[in-house]
């Protein structure tokens, strides 16, 4: 018969190496994420729209460099433009939060409406949202509604949300 202490033993020797092997796992991560953040920055000063867009997006959420919300807006506005949507709707949010810029409602909707306008969801949504709150445009409730419909369409549920 097995002893209650050494299945005590046996648990924490097992937690242990399961808690090791995740802070593993996680630095091997952060090590991947940081090398492709490097891949994306050599892609990104050659002037590759997707790779400045990725590089923002590093920057964005601190995931492989640290979180630097003005590098983000460095380069997703390289993206930007050149027309690339996604990098349009990330200096929108930025714009609109005040991250890494100042906050500017204009500036934002400007952003959010170019995104919007080659049909990114998200950013059809965020600009229903802003007719929605009157942020950077007047409240137009109607416009609202256009714009979550669009998104919506899309099966963006952020979107689908809003509308109801």
């Amino acid at each position: 018969m097995i002893s209650r202490s050494r299945i005590i033993v046996g648990c924490a020797v097992l937690i242990f190496f399961v808690v090791a092997g995740l802070g593993l796992r996680a630095r091997l991560d952060a090590r991947h994420l940081a090398k492709e953040a490097g891949a994306f920055r050599v892609r990104a000063e050659q002037g590759d729209a997707d790779s400045q867009f990725n590089l923002g997006s590093v920057y964005y959420h601190g995931r492989g460099l640290p979180r630097d919300d003005t590098q983000a807006a460095f380069w997703f506005r390289k993206a930007a433009d050149q027309g690339y949507a996604q990098a349009q709707f990330g200096l929108c949010s930025l714009y609109r939060d005040g991250r890494g810029v100042p906050r500017d409602y204009a500036e934002a909707e400007r952003w959010c409406q170019k995104a919007a306008e080659q049909g990114e969801a998200k950013a059809e949504d965020g600009l229903g949202y802003m007719y929605f709150q009157g942020q950077g445009v007047a409240k137009d409730y109607a416009l609202a509604i256009a714009w979550y419909q669009k998104s919506a369409a899309q099966g963006y549920a952020d979107a689908e949300y809003d509308l109801g």
